[in-house]
């Protein structure tokens, strides 16, 4: 009786194991994951005035991770805004762009089965928090403002397009106050600069960055007048409350 009871149970699951094998949904392979990533920063004129919202959609360089759960499965970068992961096996992933810690942008989840995916959830890296560029665009030089309304451990950092270190402005306790970084870029290299740039301000769980955008001479007086058209706009500005501030207060350079 055993016997024919284990019998009967083995052939259940080879009929169920045969059926699972016909089902497209269990079909064998890898497949692609495909996506674009465009960014999202603001125009300041030299006078601190915004100027208006700039969206990028063709940006090379940007790091785009492949995420199962919280596993970085693979990792690539952005060519014309678009990114592309191969030999996908079938399963739920997400897929990420992470300009520092807690500055990240995350699909919704993405389930592949019996294809290829193209995502249609673009991941738009954005600025985000007080942080005040001007000019932006800027061809050399810009000035950065902040603010601090507590005493904390504070770092300011410049990332490349790539979200790759360039350089830290500070790492130490700050107190209240409003400050400036100075950004001089001509030392450089000129072969291969990114046109796009982060600068980063982290302390804690306050974290802001801001898309800078770098463009030459001619490209960047284009680029000052379309923003001059560009301030009449209706848009609000996300540095209202931090220029009221500098209206009232020094800013201090920070080095």
């Amino acid at each position: 009786m055993r016997r024919r009871w284990i019998a009967s149970a083995a052939l259940f699951v080879l009929a169920a194991t045969l059926s699972c094998s016909r089902d497209p949904l269990f079909k064998a392979g890898t497949y692609t994951i495909s996506g674009s990533v465009k960014l999202r920063g603001f125009h300041v004129d030299r006078n601190g005035d915004f100027a208006g919202t700039r969206i990028v959609g063709d940006a090379d360089g940007l790091p785009v991770e492949l995420l199962y759960g919280k596993q970085v499965l693979a990792r690539t970068t952005t060519v014309d805004g678009l990114y592309r992961f191969d030999g996908v096996r079938p399963g739920g992933y997400n897929v990420r762009v992470r300009i520092i810690p807690g500055i990240e942008w995350v699909t919704s989840d993405i389930v592949v089965v019996t294809r290829d995916v193209a995502v249609r959830d673009t991941l738009m890296p954005t600025s985000i928090g007080s942080m005040l560029p001007v000019p932006n665009p800027f061809v050399d030089t810009m000035q950065v403002y902040f603010a601090v309304d507590d005493t904390t451990q504070a770092k300011v950092a410049l990332l490349d397009g790539s979200a790759r270190p360039l350089r830290t402005f500070f790492d130490h306790v700050i107190v209240p106050a409003v400050y400036r970084v100075d950004l001089v870029l001509p030392h450089l290299p000129a072969v291969g600069a990114p046109t796009y740039y982060w600068v980063t301000y982290a302390a804690g769980e306050d974290v802001r960055t801001q898309l800078l955008i770098r463009e030459p001479a001619a490209t960047a007086v284009a680029s000052s007048h379309r923003a001059a058209r560009a301030g009449k706009t209706s848009e609000a500005s996300p540095f209202e409350a931090l220029v009221r501030r500098l209206r009232r207060e020094k800013a201090f350079l920070v080095r």
